[in-house]
Protein backbone atom coordinates (compact mmCIF):
# COMPACT_ATOMS: atom_id res chain seq x y z
CA UNK A 1 0.00 0.00 0.00
CA UNK A 2 1.28 3.42 -0.81
CA UNK A 3 0.31 7.02 -1.42
CA UNK A 4 1.15 8.26 -4.91
CA UNK A 5 0.53 11.86 -5.89
CA UNK A 6 2.75 13.90 -8.26
CA UNK A 7 2.08 17.18 -6.41
CA UNK A 8 2.97 15.62 -3.07
CA UNK A 9 6.10 14.06 -4.55
CA UNK A 10 7.17 17.45 -5.93
CA UNK A 11 6.70 19.05 -2.50
CA UNK A 12 8.72 16.23 -0.95
CA UNK A 13 11.60 16.82 -3.34
CA UNK A 14 11.38 20.57 -2.74
CA UNK A 15 11.55 20.29 1.05
CA UNK A 16 14.35 17.71 0.91
CA UNK A 17 16.66 20.25 -0.75
CA UNK A 18 15.48 23.35 1.10
CA UNK A 19 18.13 24.99 3.29
CA UNK A 20 15.89 27.70 4.75
CA UNK A 21 14.19 26.20 7.82
CA UNK A 22 11.08 28.42 7.65
CA UNK A 23 10.55 27.64 3.96
CA UNK A 24 11.01 23.92 4.62
CA UNK A 25 8.50 23.99 7.50
CA UNK A 26 6.02 25.80 5.24
CA UNK A 27 6.39 23.10 2.57
CA UNK A 28 6.08 20.26 5.09
CA UNK A 29 2.91 21.83 6.52
CA UNK A 30 1.50 22.04 2.98
CA UNK A 31 2.39 18.36 2.50
CA UNK A 32 0.60 17.39 5.72
CA UNK A 33 -2.47 19.41 4.70
CA UNK A 34 -2.58 17.72 1.28
CA UNK A 35 -2.16 14.27 2.82
CA UNK A 36 -4.99 15.00 5.27
CA UNK A 37 -7.34 16.43 2.63
CA UNK A 38 -6.70 13.49 0.28
CA UNK A 39 -7.73 11.11 3.08
CA UNK A 40 -4.69 8.95 2.37
CA UNK A 41 -5.04 6.55 5.26
CA UNK A 42 -4.19 2.89 5.54
CA UNK A 43 -6.90 1.00 7.40
CA UNK A 44 -5.06 -2.09 8.65
CA UNK A 45 -8.16 -4.05 9.60
CA UNK A 46 -11.92 -3.72 9.48
CA UNK A 47 -13.91 -6.12 11.60
CA UNK A 48 -17.20 -6.91 9.96
CA UNK A 49 -18.30 -9.27 12.71
CA UNK A 50 -21.07 -8.35 15.09
CA UNK A 51 -22.74 -10.26 17.86
CA UNK A 52 -26.19 -9.07 18.83
CA UNK A 53 -29.16 -10.75 20.37
CA UNK A 54 -32.50 -9.92 21.93
CA UNK A 55 -32.47 -10.88 25.61
CA UNK A 56 -36.18 -11.73 25.53
CA UNK A 57 -35.66 -14.22 22.70
CA UNK A 58 -32.37 -15.88 23.70
CA UNK A 59 -30.68 -16.99 26.90
CA UNK A 60 -27.32 -18.51 27.73
CA UNK A 61 -25.07 -15.95 26.12
CA UNK A 62 -22.06 -15.58 28.37
CA UNK A 63 -20.20 -12.29 28.63
CA UNK A 64 -16.59 -12.91 27.67
CA UNK A 65 -14.08 -11.34 30.07
CA UNK A 66 -13.16 -7.97 28.59
CA UNK A 67 -16.37 -7.77 26.56
CA UNK A 68 -17.23 -9.31 23.21
CA UNK A 69 -15.02 -7.02 21.13
CA UNK A 70 -12.11 -9.11 19.78
CA UNK A 71 -13.43 -12.11 21.75
CA UNK A 72 -15.59 -14.03 19.30
CA UNK A 73 -15.87 -17.39 21.00
CA UNK A 74 -17.83 -20.50 20.11
CA UNK A 75 -19.13 -20.64 23.69
CA UNK A 76 -21.38 -17.68 22.99
CA UNK A 77 -23.21 -19.79 20.43
CA UNK A 78 -23.03 -23.24 22.05
CA UNK A 79 -24.62 -22.00 25.26
CA UNK A 80 -27.36 -19.96 23.56
CA UNK A 81 -30.89 -21.28 23.90
CA UNK A 82 -34.22 -19.98 22.69
CA UNK A 83 -35.94 -17.90 25.36
CA UNK A 84 -39.45 -18.36 26.61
Amino acid sequence: MFYADPDYDAMYEKQAGELDKAARVETVIAMQKKFYEDCAYIIPVYLDKLQAYREASWTGFQETPGGIIFNFTRDNFLNAKAGS
